[in-house]
C-alpha cells in the first residue's frame, strides 16, 4: 500500500475520551500529532507528525495501546487551513510502525 493513502484518510474525529487507570505518565509515552482513520483496520489509528520541512512523517499503531489523549491547541498552517492536534499516551513496549514519506532526488 503507497504511503498516498495513509496521507489521505479521513479526520479522525470520534476518539472516545475516558479517565485513564494508573499512572498513564510513568507507564506511557507521550506522541504528539494529526490523528487519521486507518486506511483498511478500524483497530489501529494514523497519527500524522508535524514536521518542518517537506518530509511527512507518521505513527501506525493499535487504538489499544493508547492509555490517554489530551486534545490541544489546533495548529494554523494558513490560508484558512488548520489541523487538529492530539496528545496520545502510548503504553511502553507497543509496537508502533513508523513511516516517512520522501519525495527521491534527481
Amino acid at each position: 500500500m503507497s504511503d498516498l493513502k495513509y496521507l489521505t484518510t479521513s479526520q479522525l474525529n470520534e476518539i472516545i475520551k475516558y479517565e485513564s487507570s494508573g499512572n498513564y505518565e510513568k507507564d506511557c509515552v507521550p506522541i504528539i500529532g494529526n490523528p487519521r482513520k486507518h486506511p483498511y483496520d478500524k483497530s489501529r489509528l494514523i497519527l500524522i507528525l508535524e514536521s518542518h520541512d517537506d518530509r511527512t512523517v507518521f505513527h501506525d499503531f493499535k487504538l489499544n495501546d493508547i492509555a490517554h489523549i489530551k486534545e490541544l491547541p489546533n495548529i494554523s498552517k494558513g490560508e484558512g487551513v488548520s489541523l487538529r492536534q492530539v496528545q496520545l499516551w502510548v503504553k511502553k513496549n507497543s509496537w508502533i510502525i513508523r513511516s516517512e514519506a520522501y519525495k527521491c532526488a534527481n
